[in-house]
């Protein structure tokens, strides 16, 4: 659902300009990855259940890399119609007040981000420095990291 959250953001927004690019794959796992850190950071709870790994390119969750496998854009044409099932996981998550801050402060905080650019802030910050590749990144990890330098991962 947070990914489908990601993707019809990104949608709206494409729709109003023009400039805004295509969501990927690599970008959403950052951004997913930030909202768990965060959801952590402000309810003492994991966002979401699956691991985060320390791929290469940053932190990824394999679930989402193996659903958008092969896909550079993981958004529809802006043109067509959103479907069915992604809108209402995006409405489900927006109707979730306390869930919906955690996306929208995600999104207005990096999502103007390239991928690229998000992978090199994940590299130079510790949970993923200090776990050795493809391996899962602790939710201890995440937690302390995000407790100790929420304002210096969100300042822009």
């Amino acid at each position: 659902k947070i990914v489908d959250w990601f993707r019809v953001k990104n949608i709206i927004l494409q729709r109003s300009d023009e400039n805004i690019e295509d969501l990927t794959q690599m970008k959403v796992m950052k951004l997913v990855y930030y909202v768990q850190g965060l959801s952590f950071k402000w309810f003492g709870k994991p966002a979401f259940e699956e691991p985060i790994l320390a791929w290469r390119y940053g932190p990824a969750v394999e679930e989402i890399h193996n659903l958008y496998s092969g896909c550079f854009t993981i958004v529809e044409d802006i043109k067509q119609e959103i479907p069915e099932e992604t809108l209402s996981n995006f409405e489900d998550l927006n109707n979730d007040v306390s869930f919906s801050k955690i996306l929208e402060f995600v999104q207005s905080r990096l999502g103007d981000y390239s991928a690229i650019t998000l992978a090199n802030k994940t590299h130079a910050e510790a949970p993923w420095l200090t776990t050795n590749q493809s391996n899962i990144i602790s939710n201890d990890k995440i937690k302390n990291y995000f407790d100790e330098n929420f304002d210096s991962i969100f300042s822009n």
